[in-house]
């Protein structure tokens, strides 16, 4: 897994820190941004490997940055997983129709599933 980057695109530095720690622990390098305006910056300079994007953020929603980012030659083919608590069928549906590959409900899933479910997606674009 070396070589590859990943984007955490959230608020929540206890979230943030152990995610860091596991994707260290994978030899995955991480970058992050506490809100999607950053996240877009990270995103466009950086062209990361895949995407961990939270929904509820200051300034403008992880929705709105899934639009942005799939809008853009640059970014569109960028896997993007959904990270957030909202959980609701239509949240969801909105999540997988702006073109995020997985969407993961925080209360759902350990961080350790998540990472490994990131690295799954890593390997199969190896």
């Amino acid at each position: 897994m070396e070589n590859k980057k990943v984007l955490i695109v959230e608020d929540d530095q206890a979230i943030i820190k152990p995610m860091v720690l596991l994707f260290g622990k994978k030899r995955i390098a991480t970058l992050t941004a506490a809100n999607a305006e950053e996240g877009l910056l990270i995103a466009y300079r950086d062209a990361p490997d895949l995407i961990l994007l939270d929904i509820l953020m200051p300034k403008i929603d992880g929705f709105m940055m899934l639009e942005k980012l799939k809008s853009d030659e640059k970014t569109k083919n960028i896997p993007v997983f959904i990270i957030s608590n909202l959980g609701s069928d239509e949240k969801i549906k909105r999540g997988m129709e702006l073109g995020a590959k997985k969407y993961f409900i925080k209360t759902n899933w350990s961080l350790s599933d998540i990472v490994k479910s990131t690295e799954e997606e890593l390997a199969s674009h190896s």
